[in-house]
């Protein structure tokens, strides 16, 4: 789906004093309008790829992976890692077929996309 540009993020930080918020906002090209809107808690410091097939992968800061649909936000996918995530995630292809790959913690996860 060439043309389509999305970007954005942001964080609302309620109360300092205890937890935070962290918004996905990705956002259409000008006007820049918020296309969807996804909350992380606790707060994420992870980065965010997004694939020409409209899949948008991101982490958090307790340890999950998601991939979500970049067009509308819904949850397609998500895995505990076991660590924080901090990272931003890759994606690559081999032979054809497409990965993603995530630090977590100490250790680097990769995982197959379906065709």
């Amino acid at each position: 789906k060439g043309g389509k540009v999305f970007a954005g993020g942001g964080a609302l930080y309620p109360n300092l004093g205890t937890a935070s918020l962290c918004l996905l906002r990705p956002k259409a090209p000008p006007p820049a309008e918020i296309v969807w809107e996804l909350p992380f808690m606790p707060r994420s410091s992870a980065g965010i790829s997004t694939t020409a097939g409209g899949l948008l992968f991101s982490g958090s800061a307790d340890g999950y992976f998601y991939a979500l649909d970049a067009a509308t936000g819904d949850e397609l996918w998500h895995t505990s890692l076991g660590a924080r995530v901090h990272a931003a995630p890759m994606t690559f292809a081999v032979d054809g077929e497409q990965f993603v790959t995530i630090a977590s913690g100490n250790v680097v996860f990769t995982f197959g996309l379906p065709e």
